[in-house]
């Protein structure tokens, strides 16, 4: 097993044994048997879509998981308390457009950061904006000028399961979306089905890395949008 997937099952197994929760337990929040749960334990078989995105929905972060990193607290937590949620949507890609600004035009002092920030940020826009299935798939590829042959080679799956992926027609495992962060550095929240999608942990990740001066001007701007909005409706 990749060491980026051995990583995520430390993490499971340290957060069922933290909560004081048994297998069978963890089992049926993962909607599998306890006899399956197990063997993920074991790491003799591997964490389905399905079983980390019923964990990510009721228990723990999938992000969280695959990352190690917690959900941060930001002032677009607090500007976002104030969206009807009817707006949400909007106001955070408004969030993205001001912070790819601020990338192009004055980025961050740390170069990794700025290109990873900055692919970020492209991935966030072309998902936002484009609901079609598994598009983000083609998006990363693309990023990352990967043809489907080099990008199953990084993620040490074969070609025709890559395929059915971004064609929608199967979901990428727990191991499979561990070794995407880990290669490319996307976390699940930009990978999962809309339902489960967490925009605001990446956005959150991108904030952090801006200077403070740059931070209070977004800030400012999503305030004067925030009102504009409310005027408006």
């Amino acid at each position: 097993m990749p060491a980026s997937y051995e990583k995520f099952i430390k993490r499971l197994i340290a957060y069922r044994k933290d909560n004081g929760l048994s297998q069978e337990e963890m089992g049926k929040r993962s909607n599998i048997t306890q006899s399956h749960y197990n063997k993920i334990e074991k790491m003799s078989k591997v964490m389905s879509y399905n079983s980390l995105a019923v964990l990510n929905r009721t228990t723990i972060s999938a992000d969280f998981l695959v990352t190690g990193i917690e959900q941060k607290h930001t002032a677009l937590n607090d500007l976002l308390k104030q969206c009807s949620e009817a707006d949400r949507a909007d106001f955070m890609y408004m969030a993205v457009i001001f912070m790819e600004l601020c990338l192009r035009y004055q980025g961050v002092e740390n170069e990794l950061y700025r290109e990873i920030s900055t692919k970020e940020i492209k991935l966030l826009r072309s998902d936002m904006e484009n609901r079609e299935a598994n598009s983000v798939w083609k998006c990363i590829r693309e990023i990352n000028n990967l043809t489907q042959e080099q990008i199953s080679n990084e993620l040490e799956i074969d070609i025709k399961t890559y395929r059915d992926i971004e064609k929608g027609k199967s979901k990428p495992n727990a191991e499979i979306l561990a070794l995407v962060y880990d290669k490319f550095g996307y976390p699940p929240s930009l990978l999962l089905d809309v339902e489960d999608k967490n925009y605001l942990f990446v956005i959150n990740e991108v904030w952090l890395r801006l200077s403070e001066s740059l931070q209070n001007k977004i800030e400012r701007e999503l305030k004067g949008l925030l009102e504009f909005i409310q005027r408006i409706r």
